[in-house]
């Protein structure tokens, strides 16, 4: 069964992240990904993704299969 991967934050940083997994996963890495959580729903919306924001960080309830890449660059946030 494959990985689901779910990029925690969706700026500059992370849909950097976003091509290192979809190179992982073309490297045969046994992963999909999930998509984005991001406090801001908007966050993608200026840029075409094959994946979106799936919810917020702090309202989402992990399910069995979900693996998490924390990649958020500000460290304020």
């Amino acid at each position: 069964m494959k990985k689901d991967i779910i990029i925690v934050g969706a700026g500059g940083f992370e849909r950097e992240v976003f091509n290192y997994v979809e190179d992982a996963i073309s490297a045969g890495a046994n992963w999909a990904i999930k998509g984005f959580l991001d406090d801001d729903p908007a966050a993608l919306d200026k840029y075409d993704y094959p994946k979106k924001i799936i919810g917020s960080i702090k309202d989402y309830a992990p399910l069995a299969n979900d693996y998490f890449i924390c990649a958020i660059g500000f460290p304020k946030i």
